[in-house]
């Protein structure tokens, strides 16, 4: 059975700018980025655990082809999407969107 995810609007926001970003460079690729996160989402939506932790809950799990990670909690029942991010960027840019009372 498989987990109910909501992205944040950050998060989807995140998504959106890069798809847009990969279609720019050529229409095939922003629907192939937009097929990998699909893809991704779905693996973590069937196996949240299966993804190494990296802060206090928060897991982080990595699309194919594209250099991007998903970062993403689960209370048990639904996932919540905190973030996808351009690999290169700062790995601690995402731990502000956290709430006082997740950390």
């Amino acid at each position: 059975m498989s987990n109910a995810i909501v992205l944040t609007e950050l998060a989807r926001g995140e998504i959106r700018e890069a798809r847009r970003w990969y279609r720019n460079l050529h229409p095939v690729l922003g629907l192939d980025f937009a097929r990998s996160i699909r893809s991704c989402l779905d693996r973590i939506a069937e196996f949240p655990e299966s993804h190494p932790l990296v802060h206090r809950g928060v897991r982080k799990a990595i699309p194919r082809r594209f250099p991007y990670l998903i970062l993403y909690r689960s209370d048990g029942e639904t996932i919540t999407v905190i973030a996808c991010m351009h690999a290169h960027r700062d790995p601690q840019s995402w731990m502000a969107r956290l709430s006082s009372t997740d950390q």
